[in-house]
């Protein structure tokens, strides 16, 4: 009888055992499972964040180009008001300068 309840004892802790055994199994292979997947998600955030990268420093490259471009038509715009004011100041001189050899031309064939 006292084999037959030590058996017994021995079966019941052997099964506890393979009960937990089975459990940490299982854990392990849901935890598996999770690192997969986040493993997976990180190799594809990594992957979105490089083509990021890529397109952010294409942009700043075209935003540079535009900038300098920009700079370039603001000078040229300034250039041609210049140009254009000194124009009409030469127009409005060669104006007043016909205007007042005209009056001259006047004057003269009166006297």
């Amino acid at each position: 009888m006292h084999r037959s309840l030590e058996y017994t004892m021995y079966d019941k802790e052997l099964r506890e055992v393979r009960d937990k055994l089975e459990s940490l199994d299982q854990q392990r292979l849901e935890e598996g499972d999770r690192t997969k997947d986040f493993t997976i998600h990180l190799s594809t955030t990594a992957n979105e964040i490089k083509f990021l990268e890529r397109d952010l420093k294409e942009l700043e490259i075209k935003t540079s180009s535009t900038r300098s471009e920009r700079d370039q038509l603001v000078e040229e715009r300034q250039l041609q008001i210049r140009q254009r004011a000194k124009t009409e100041l030469d127009l409005k001189d060669l104006d007043e300068i016909c205007n007042d050899d005209l009056a001259q031309r006047v004057h003269q064939r009166r006297s």
